[in-house]
């Protein structure tokens, strides 16, 4: 018996020991994440952080969570907006995803998609509590998209806009990128999981203190497209290209069907580029396909001519014959083999319509609402900039796309269309200021690679006027925006220019949500511009937060009036009288105003 006993017992420590032997290293690397956890190291940057008292903004440092070491990201960053932390009942929440385009490079905020749709979706219902929140930057793709999606899933969007997909090869973790991780997506994303890690990013940490930056010092001077492109040449059809489309596809399938899981609404827009404006960066050889659409075109064409800047010569002959849909097709064909992947190729919008499809997701077709507005069809120099960054007009036109998606969704809230498109371009948020601004900027990338072959000295000529030397000071980083639109709306009240003090006025009041005198500020230039109704808007929201404000009070009160309001009028100057009992001069205001009428 005790030798059966014995044996059995020995039997069953091998067993034992292996678990032991597993869960050994297990619990030690738990608790070793446990440990760097409590002592707050190696955190991963969160896509929101606090902001004022009951606010929380973008992360201007967010970009960071996609690399080793902090230093190693390149300096971009998502324009701050403030938003409630707690959201109310009332509030109508959008949050915008994309890249440069998304974020109204080289304008700024305000040309962007979330600032050209908030203040049209503002202006169209005044009386809506609407938030246009942009999580959008410079050089991120689809990886960061989808990073980003859980986070914003938890602040509960009402509807999320997506715009992305040019930075699919060349962006931050893109397969020929600079600040890539590799060309294998299902590796990038592994690497992102284990970034989540708290003990994974410590070592990270190390390992890259001890390193150089790809984005080292010397380099930090020119422009981010000089720098960003390790892989220079992707040609059409290798297994980079495919590798660039097959990690948009994955990743924007994942991220629709995230959101499609948590019920919150998608409108994502096909892409628009520059066709005939920009010819090819980086002329390659095409393969099979593009040399049977080459001989569609031009039937007989040799196979010599089956390259992008044939192409592109191709296209402008088809133009010159009066041949327009064969001259897009054409430019088109040129952009695909175009081997500078900066700009996405036709296959990006293939995937967009077709994931789409396959999620329930409301598809907007950018593409067409610009070809629609564009000599002959084809997309050019009159709404691009360069290669595909979209002109005032453009980034009206694309933000006009969305809003007219969005206010034709179906759903419970019912939108109304507002001014007519005309007057929507007119009003449009962008002061004299930043179109100053984005002008220099685009000097600076036009005198670098890609579009020289050598940098260039760029130079610019002295301020002519304030408003010039307003916008230098703050191109040059002298003075905050802030401190520019401050200065710019002071101008330009002295000047008696009061439309432009007004859209500045707005725009502070937008960027501040929770300061009362840009509202008030607002509200009075737009009294003083014959426009009451949208001067409510703003000072309903200044007596909301300084009640006891009695200019505010008075300002409000006479917009009430001017809108044939009488018994509001009445109310808030009531209770500004109940509030300030035995004050003669706020008596005074009110019977002048009250007997006024």
């Amino acid at each position: 018996m005790s030798n059966s006993a014995n044996n059995r017992g020995s039997g069953r420590s091998p067993v034992a020991f292996h678990i032991i032997t597993l869960l050994v290293p297990i619990l030690f690397f738990g608790l070793l994440e446990g440990a760097v956890r409590l002592f707050g190291l190696a955190a991963v940057e969160p896509l929101f952080v606090d902001g004022p008292p009951g606010y929380l903004r973008p992360n201007e440092a967010v970009i960071k969570r996609f690399f080793g070491h902090g230093s190693h990201a390149p300096r971009i960053s998502i324009d701050t907006t403030f938003f409630r932390k707690e959201k109310s009942k009332d509030v109508f929440r959008i949050v915008v995803q994309g890249g440069s385009s998304a974020a109204g490079f080289p304008y700024g905020k305000w040309a962007s998609l979330a600032g050209m749709l908030g203040q049209r979706l503002r202006r169209s219902e005044p009386d809506r509590d609407i938030e246009v929140i942009s999580t959008a930057m410079s050089a991120v793709n689809s990886y960061a998209l989808l990073d980003f999606a859980d986070e914003i899933v938890a602040i509960d969007p009402d509807v999320v806009l997506i715009y992305a997909g040019h930075n699919e090869y060349l962006g931050v973790l893109g397969v020929g990128s600079a600040y890539g991780a590799g060309r294998s997506p299902a590796y990038t994303r592994i690497l992102l999981q284990l970034r989540r890690s708290h003990l994974f990013r410590a070592m990270q940490s190390a390992y890259g203190a001890m390193t150089t930056p790809p984005d080292s010092e010397a380099q930090r001077s020119g422009t981010l497209m000089a720098r960003i492109a390790r892989d220079r040449a992707i040609a059409y059809g290798t297994p980079a290209y495919h590798a660039g489309i097959e990690q948009f596809s994955h990743n924007l399938s994942a991220l629709l069907q995230r959101y499609a899981e948590t019920g919150v609404p998608v409108l994502i827009g096909s892409l628009a580029s520059n066709e005939n404006g920009q010819p090819p960066f980086i002329s390659e050889d095409g393969d099979e396909d593009s040399l049977a659409a080459l001989r569609e075109l031009k039937p007989g064409a040799s196979p010599a001519e089956n390259n992008a800047d044939d192409f592109f010569a191709l296209a402008r002959q088809f133009e010159r014959s009066g041949e327009p849909a064969r001259a897009r097709d054409a430019y088109q064909w040129a952009r695909n083999l175009d081997a500078l992947r900066f700009r996405a190729p036709s296959e990006m919008n293939r995937v967009i319509r077709e994931v789409a499809s396959a999620t329930g997701t409301t598809h907007v077709d950018v593409e067409s609402a610009l070809a629609k507005s564009s000599r002959n069809g084809i997309v050019g120099n009159s709404l691009m900039l360069e290669h595909l960054h979209p002109n005032l007009r453009g980034y009206f036109l694309l933000a006009d796309a969305y809003f007219q998606a969005l206010i034709r969704r179906p759903g419970e809230l019912s939108w109304d269309e507002g001014p007519e498109r005309a007057v929507a371009w007119q009003e449009i948020p962008v002061t004299e200021i930043e179109e100053l601004a984005a002008g220099y900027r685009l000097r600076y990338l036009k005198a670098d690679w890609p579009f020289q072959e050598q940098r260039q000295q760029v130079t610019i000529e002295p301020p002519r006027d304030p408003v010039t030397q307003i916008a230098q000071n703050w191109f040059f980083g002298k003075i905050s925006w802030q401190q520019a639109m401050q200065e710019a709306l002071i101008h330009y009240q002295n000047v008696v220019r009061l439309d432009q003090a007004a859209k500045i006025a707005i725009n502070l009041a937008e960027a501040f949500p929770f300061e009362s005198r840009p509202h008030y500020v607002s509200g009075r230039l737009l009294m003083a511009t014959g426009q009451p109704e949208r001067a409510l808007h703003y000072l309903v929201a200044a007596v909301r937060m300084a009640p006891d404000d009695s200019e505010s009070v008075f300002a409000l009160s006479e917009a009430y009036l001017a809108r044939g309001q009488a018994d509001s009028a009445r109310r808030v100057l009531d209770e500004l009288l109940r509030q300030n009992r035995n004050d003669e001069a706020i008596e005074q205001r009110v019977k002048a105003i009250t007997e006024s009428r």
